[in-house]
């Protein structure tokens, strides 16, 4: 009899084990989907930015003048691409895992690159501490990809 009682103290146990880990799994995505509206909004803003460096927001955050106009349409548009991407997935039934993924590694790169041309001396703190910020969110990103690999209905997971 008590073995009974132990066992149905611990299956009472599991479940409410799984039914926190399934909240905090709901939590974590709802946060993911929030940083990739938060990005999304933000490429949308800086996108122009970065395609016209000689306006008083490019020269702000220290962007460099004299850039060709076609580099800087260029990586402005890759910048609005990151950003619609980002606003796509946020709206998705299901996160598109390999793409979030290779969002997350944008982010990183972005920071790799922004930092190293920093320590060259030859761009910007602001742009920098900036895209520091990228860091945080392809960390959460990528913790939330390796939290859902197993999970099924995610897509790029098991069984889609």
């Amino acid at each position: 009899n008590a073995c009974l009682r132990i066992g149905w103290l611990a299956q009472l146990a599991s479940k409410n084990s799984q039914n926190q880990e399934r909240k905090l799994v709901v939590v974590c995505e709802k946060l993911v989907r929030l940083t990739l509206v938060i990005s999304c909004i933000f490429d949308l803003v800086v996108s122009p930015v970065i395609a016209f460096p000689e306006s008083t927001a490019g020269q702000i955050l220290g962007l460099p003048s004299g850039v060709p106009l076609l580099y800087g349409a260029l990586l402005g548009f890759v910048i609005l691409l990151f950003g619609l991407i980002y606003g796509w997935l946020a709206t998705r039934p299901s996160i598109d895992q390999p793409l979030l993924f290779v969002s997350a590694v944008g982010k990183v790169a972005f920071l790799l690159i922004i930092s190293g041309v920093w320590l060259a001396g030859q761009g910007s703190g602001v742009l920098t501490a900036l895209a520091a910020t990228d860091v945080l969110t392809a960390i959460l990103w990528f913790w939330w990809l390796g939290t859902n690999l197993n999970r099924p209905g995610i897509v790029g997971g098991p069984n889609s």
